[in-house]
């Protein structure tokens, strides 16, 4: 029997988290991205992986997970893709998400207005999620 593909495991996580099974998600993401990483380490299936791992956290209410995680996965976008693609806007979108989780409003906002501005730069394809970011920021503003 041949080992398992890390794309393979990685699309059985992608199926879980899905189906809200998050508990096999995270194992599932877990292994695949140690397949990920034994193959190449700065690779987008990699970085892919690790955002999937530490969303799978968050649901999973392991919330200092999700932050050092998704920490992890934004340095290796910023080398991947450069600070400002969308992938990093992403992930500062969702450390502010954790961010948040953990009742720390001054980081969710330094979050969300990094990805705000990283989103910015990419109008109009991201005007929707511009959007988004300005309310979650004016909502911050008035629930101080």
């Amino acid at each position: 029997m041949k080992p398992a593909e890390p794309k393979d495991v990685f699309a059985d996580g992608v199926k879980f988290y899905d189906d809200g099974n998050y508990i096999q998600a995270e194992k599932k993401f877990e292994q695949a991205l140690k397949l990920f990483v034994e193959k190449d380490s700065a690779s987008a299936e990699t970085c892919t992986a690790e955002m999937y791992l530490a969303n799978t956290k968050w649901e999973l209410s392991k919330f200092k997970d999700a932050m050092e995680l998704h920490k992890t996965a934004m340095t290796a976008m910023t080398k991947k893709y450069g600070a400002n693609s969308e992938q990093v806007a992403d992930a500062e979108l969702r450390l502010g998400i954790d961010s948040y989780s953990l009742n720390d409003k001054k980081a969710t906002k330094v979050h969300y207005q990094n990805s705000l501005d990283i989103l910015k730069q990419h109008l109009p394809k991201t005007a929707a999620k511009v959007k988004q970011l300005q309310s979650k920021l004016k909502a911050l503003v008035v629930n101080k």
